[in-house]
């Protein structure tokens, strides 16, 4: 049987390096300890020891220690009502449901995930993509949120990227001789 949680990650997991890649999380959240299987049955739903955001105004950052994109956030024990929020620190952040998981009751726009429309819990994998690569990721549960919820990061799907190579290389000068000071200019990196 193949382990659920073998690139699912929570509270004590951190810091940790995942092939390669080093990541570190902050939060104004707690720890629940127990496993949480919701009525989406989402991969195995939330591991134990995963990090629960108790209402409004809650945050958990992922720091990543290069530049990532397509980055997995299980959630659970999300009741109607929740409202959270998923930005980067570089580029315009979207969220996407994951292909082949339930579409259970998410509604999504732009960077906002909220849930309505059941009686329950509901659990689900979220996708995090940005117009431009990032390196910390923030989760927040604004003041309009009126939910609990579990959160876990899903490494299994984490797509590390490389700066962009430069497209061309220009000097400001024609003439180029020993000694002299000139400025090149790499177009297209970041």
């Amino acid at each position: 049987m193949t382990n659920v949680y073998a690139q699912e990650f929570g509270w004590g997991d951190f810091p940790l390096t995942y092939n390669g890649t080093g990541v570190s999380m902050d939060t104004n959240g707690g720890v629940y300890s127990g496993a949480y299987q919701g009525q989406c049955n989402v991969n195995g739903g939330t591991k134990a020891n995963s990090i629960g955001l108790n209402g409004s105004n809650m945050y958990v950052k992922f720091i990543f220690n290069k530049s990532v994109n397509n980055v997995v956030i299980k959630i659970g024990a999300i009741d109607a009502g929740h409202k959270s929020v998923y930005t980067t620190n570089a580029g315009t952040t979207s969220i996407s449901k994951i292909a082949g998981d339930s579409q259970c009751y998410a509604n999504i726009s732009g960077n906002v995930l909220t849930y309505s429309g059941f009686t329950g819990y509901v659990d689900d994998r979220i996708l995090i993509s940005s117009t431009v690569s990032f390196t910390e990721l923030t989760v927040t549960q604004p003041a309009d949120n009126t939910d609990y919820a579990l959160y876990t990061l899903y490494l299994g799907d984490l797509i590390v990227t490389s700066p962009p190579a430069p497209t061309s290389i220009s000097a400001s000068n024609s003439t180029v001789c020993s000694g002299s000071n000139t400025q090149l200019t790499a177009n297209g990196a970041q």
